[in-house]
């Protein structure tokens, strides 16, 4: 009997682009069920986006559950409406229980997100797995959340918040993601049909204007022991059989004797030869010797964020590199033999469409294996929201549509809207277009399949989003 049920909303096809058909578990549900579970609490994970299900198949769901009293949903900006709908719906067909929500968006605007929707009864602000069978408990019991800290409920037509939560927890001292509680069968990227996420650090210490890590997962990087992460990877290896590791911390290489000892870790236990691993980190946190050492343990691809070409643009973002140390930390996963991913930006506060030409040039002389333009959009949490909202750069306050790939929200007081949009859709074209990259997927399919089912996938939203 299920009494309390986590739920992943419905948002894949809001998200899917060229440069994004990967389907990723919901991590944080997966670690939260793990502590419920610990606490001997009946708990079942939803992973609604996983399954494709509409808003209402996910509410149906919900109903069908039964015996559920608390449905815990993870939310982002651009889905917080999703997980509204999808309480709505249930209610709408008898779901009488709490209703709580936790993730990105409502840590950043806690009290805001439940005056916004009055489906929602809680509201959970940062990492709460040292909390979260206490929440749970007084939800079942309808009792006071007062004393928790990190969270805002509902209280009649008025809403308490306690903002400040506790310290976060040391990463090892959490029980593992509880993945048998996941549809494992249906994670993804374009290098594997069986790929799967790894959680092996959290926080960020990088003063970009623009993220909301900070915000959720502090300013400090806690690691896991590297024995404890190979471990990991080895029981998704061997009971799950994946061959694709996709690690989604911020910035992997802050510690560059931790990423060795962790690619020594899969060496000795031969986990560089039954899967392969990528990651994301800053270009100014990788050298030759990290990077040799991360492609002799598997690692396939590097995601390095360029943001954008033009000095101006680098310091309105905040991000705290030179185009020199861009250029560096491409030339040497090169020479590492890793491929590269260059997650690009458009619309950034003061560009022009000249600057995204610069922008253009420097993508062609770091030559990546894949591009990922977003567009700069200002998400609650960061410095960027609280400036643009405060003069007035804000084209709309409907979060549905501060979707980082589809829709230009902020005047960055220089393009239009529309030149915005049509600059990203136009650096997107010239990369996935151009001869070099098409025969390099062309080469790489015949070893990985998979990136042409990835194609396949990426297609309807490339022609969608054409000039």
């Amino acid at each position: 009997m299920t009494r309390t049920l986590l739920v992943a909303p419905p948002y894949q096809a809001d998200i899917s682009s060229a440069a994004q058909t990967t389907v990723g578990a919901p991590m944080g549900l997966a670690y939260l069920a793990a502590a419920l579970r610990d606490a001997g609490e009946s708990v079942s994970v939803l992973d609604a986006n996983a399954l494709r299900l509409t808003v209402p198949e996910a509410a149906e769901r919900i109903v069908r559950a039964g015996n559920a009293g608390v449905v815990g949903l993870t939310a982002t900006t651009p889905t917080i409406g999703r997980c509204a709908a999808v309480v709505e719906h249930a209610r709408a067909r008898g779901f009488a229980g709490i209703a709580m929500v936790g993730g990105a968006h409502p840590s950043a605007l806690p009290a805001e997100t439940l005056r916004a929707h009055p489906g929602l009864d809680v509201a959970v602000i940062g990492e709460a797995e040292g909390r979260i069978a206490e929440i749970v408990r007084r939800a079942h019991a309808r009792e006071s959340f007062a004393g928790i800290g990190g969270i805002a409920w509902r209280i009649g037509d008025a809403v308490e918040c306690e903002p400040e939560p506790p310290a976060p927890p040391e990463l090892d001292s959490l029980s593992g993601p509880a993945r048998d509680l996941l549809p494992m069968d249906r994670y993804r990227s374009p290098d594997s049909r069986n790929a799967h996420t790894v959680v092996a650090t959290r926080g960020c210490p990088a003063p970009c204007h623009y993220c909301a890590v900070p915000n959720l997962f502090g300013k400090t990087v806690r690691r896991r022991e590297p024995a404890e992460v190979a471990e990991e990877v080895g029981v998704l290896v061997r009971r799950w059989g994946a061959d694709h590791i996709n690690f989604v911390d911020d910035t992997f290489t802050w510690d560059a004797d931790w990423v060795i000892a962790l690619c020594d870790a899969f060496v000795e236990r031969g986990l560089h030869r039954r899967m392969s691993w990528q990651c994301l980190t800053r270009v100014d946190r990788v050298d030759g010797r990290v990077l040799g050492r991360m492609a002799s343990a598997g690692c396939l691809r590097v995601e390095f964020g360029i943001e954008c070409a033009s000095t101006d643009g680098l310091t309105a973002l905040r991000k705290g590199v030179r185009r020199e140390q861009v250029q560096r930390a491409f030339d040497r996963a090169h020479r590492a033999g890793i491929q590269t991913m260059a997650l690009a930006m458009v619309n950034v506060p003061g560009e022009s469409v000249a600057d995204v030409e610069e922008t253009w040039r420097l993508v062609q002389a770091l030559d990546p294996d894949q591009l990922q333009v977003s567009i700069c959009t200002p998400y609650p949490g960061t410095g960027l929201y609280d400036e643009a909202r405060a003069e007035g750069r804000l084209r709309t306050d409907d979060f549905a549509r501060y979707r980082f790939l589809r829709e230009a929200v902020l005047d960055n007081g220089v393009m239009t809207e529309a030149e915005a949009l049509a600059a990203q859709r136009l650096l997107q074209r010239r990369f996935w277009l151009r001869p070099r990259t098409v025969g390099r997927l062309a080469k790489r399919s015949i070893r990985r399949p998979s990136l042409l089912w990835a194609a396949a996938q990426a297609l309807p939203a490339f022609v969608r989003d054409g000039p």
